[in-house]
């Protein structure tokens, strides 16, 4: 015996205390289901009008259930978080960050359905109030979008509460990029070799951060002498760099206590072979032997620079001469004993302060020193242990980078990443193809290489020099013409 079938919707009438009648909506969001209220209105006709729109929406698969729209921004956020797969781990992280720190403080206590493009314009002008950059601004409002873009998609919401919230306007991002002398003055105010090598490298290659330091003695290969078209000097001595991965510093959150994730992809997401010239193919070939970098070795790790940036300090020469046998022994400290003079027992258990015991504990302290001794222990930190041996950014940075940069006595804001700029730049300034240089840089758009070609134009002294010629050129004297009155 088949069952009833129920109809797609209907009208309860309501009274409540005072005799005032309303007529509240209903109907099947689906065939297995209850039925759901789409509104109470004043009239049996609205009310009527209301569950025939969300049937026909059922019957369309068009339909948006209210229940869902009731949902908590902050419930479905996390659930969105959850499910959400990140092409690359700092994308990732900073919408992890992004709902930590401004999304669900904002919008976690709201229901789906409250987040209007009247509350998302209020968010934005707070943010603009408070000092945020037009950039950051934009980048909150689009993870903010990604989450209500799969809210629509899932139908929780009819309505994107993004669509035509306007954002302040960015300003033009400008390209920093040094000069020859710039990178000759950096270059030699580094510490050393190793440092060296690596901007040198870069300069010469446009990488990444998170590309250079990631490199390994696999990813250096050879360039065939016989597919060079030009006759270059040095052929055989011609290298390549093999960019198929990147390193992204994402803390301990992200990594299972590491705080390096090697993703086997670039930024850009493609892998490319970038070329090397002669000079640079020598130093590079000539550091792998030095430091016999094998396969898996990185080139650059933290420890290769550790040596260089955090040298051991050499004992003093008046340290290491021989302290006299003959000093005779401290006074009796609190527990009876005496100790010899000239020794670190004496400073530390004898309490003698003498010229001989405070040079006996300062050769014991420059001794442990010299052989990697009594360093600062690692601290667990949120950031995660280095498990991997990758140079950090802020590590180099501080040590290496910027006490170079005042030494050299660079103007302006210089970071690692303008070495990048600086190869795009001369590049597009010799004449090299836009096509090309896109293909070095491992750029998805060529919009984005075209800002290069901007920043590489010289500057047009035409008019200049044709106002100094202006300025220069002699001046006529008038004769004075006199009118005579006619009359």
């Amino acid at each position: 015996m088949g069952g009833h079938r129920r109809k797609p919707g209907k009208v309860k009438i309501r009274r409540d205390y005072a005799g005032t009648v309303a007529y509240t909506a209903l109907y099947l969001p689906g065939p297995q289901e209850d039925y759901v209220s789409a509104g109470t209105y004043p009239t049996y006709d609205q009310a009527e009008a209301a569950w025939i729109e969300q049937a026909e929406a059922v019957r369309r698969g068009t339909h948006v259930d209210p229940r869902k729209a009731r949902t908590l921004f902050r419930d479905f956020a996390e659930l969105w978080h959850e499910l959400y797969i990140a092409d690359r781990a700092n994308t990732a992280r900073g919408y992890a960050d992004a709902l930590r720190v401004h999304l669900l403080p904002t919008f976690g206590h709201l229901r789906l359905v409250e987040m209007t493009p009247e509350v998302v314009a209020y968010w934005i002008a707070d943010l603009k109030r408070r000092g945020y950059s037009p950039s950051t601004i934009r980048t909150l409002k689009g993870q903010l979008s990604g989450i209500m873009t799969t809210a629509v998609l899932w139908r929780y919401i009819t309505v994107h509460p993004c669509v035509g919230v306007k954002v302040p306007k960015e300003n033009p991002q400008r390209i920093r990029s040094f000069e020859r002398g710039d990178i000759d003055r950096l270059l030699a105010a580094l510490p050393g070799p190793v440092s060296r090598l690596l901007v040198w490298l870069d300069v010469h290659s446009g990488l990444r951060w998170g590309e250079i330091t990631e490199l390994r003695g696999r990813d250096i290969g050879q360039i065939d002498p016989e597919d060079l078209d030009e006759d270059l000097p040095e052929k055989s001595e011609l290298v390549y760099l093999n960019v198929c991965r990147s390193v992204s510093d994402v803390g301990a959150e992200h990594a299972d206590g590491g705080r390096f994730l090697v993703e086997d992809t670039t930024k850009g997401g493609r892998d490319r072979k970038v070329g090397l010239d002669p000079r640079t193919s020598t130093m590079l070939l000539d550091f792998l032997e030095e430091h016999t970098v094998g396969d898996d070795d990185l080139l650059f790790p933290l420890s290769r620079l550790q040596a260089e940036l955090e040298p051991v300090p050499q004992i003093r020469a008046d340290l290491l001469d021989a302290i006299p046998e003959d000093l005779g022994r401290t006074t009796p400290n609190a527990a009876g004993r005496t100790y010899a003079h000239g020794t670190a027992s004496g400073y530390g258990a004898g309490r003698c302060r003498c010229l001989w015991c405070r040079r006996a504990l300062a050769a014991y302290r420059a001794r442990r020193r010299e052989a990697g001794l009594d360093r600062k222990p690692v601290r667990p930190s949120r950031r995660g242990h280095n498990l991997t041996d990758h140079l950090p950014r802020d590590y180099f940075r501080r040590l290496a980078w910027t006490p170079a940069v005042q030494t050299a006595q660079i103007r302006g804001r210089a970071t690692y990443h303008d070495l990048r700029h600086t190869h795009a730049t001369w590049l597009a300034r010799d004449g090299v193809s836009i096509e090309v240089i896109r293909e070095r840089l491992g750029h998805r758009s060529l919009v984005t290489t075209q800002k290069y070609i901007s920043a590489s134009a010289t500057v047009d002294t035409t008019a200049a020099l044709a106002m100094a010629r202006l300025m220069t050129k002699p001046v006529r004297r008038q004769r004075r013409r006199t009118l005579t009155a006619v009359g």
